[in-house]
């Protein structure tokens, strides 16, 4: 879905002889939301702008768990999304937190080789 211009919203817009005073005090910060929500959604979302999350990239080699710590402060880790694996055919990714606070990853590459991988961290509480 494409976004147009976001319009402001006046009292002339809303066609009625007799509206109330307080129509401007709504339609102020109605306006300010609606022009933030278009820019917001115009300049590309990100997971780092938006979510509380690292993205990181690490090597993984075909079937070997690798532990890593993704966290820059006292949040955990509630999921980890693979963004890219430099164009290599992903057949299996699993991720499972450790008693040290580290994060044990595993990739299955088709090719069974070794490649950089674009990681999505997401932390909570």
């Amino acid at each position: 879905m494409k976004l147009g211009l976001s319009k402001r919203i006046t009292r002339e817009d809303l066609r009625a002889k007799d509206l109330p005073k307080w129509i401007d005090e709504l339609l102020t910060p109605l306006n300010q939301f609606i022009t933030t929500i278009v820019t917001a959604l115009t300049s590309r979302l990100t997971f780092e702008d938006n979510f509380s999350s690292n993205v990181l990239t690490f090597e993984f080699e075909h079937d070997v768990i690798l532990a890593v710590n993704p966290k820059g402060d006292k949040l955990r880790v509630t999921g980890v999304l693979p963004i890219n694996c430099g164009g290599a055919v992903v057949q299996g990714f699993s991720w499972s937190p450790q008693s040290n606070g580290k994060i044990a990853i595993k990739f299955q590459f088709e090719d069974s080789g070794t490649h950089k991988c674009k990681l999505v961290f997401l932390l909570g509480v």
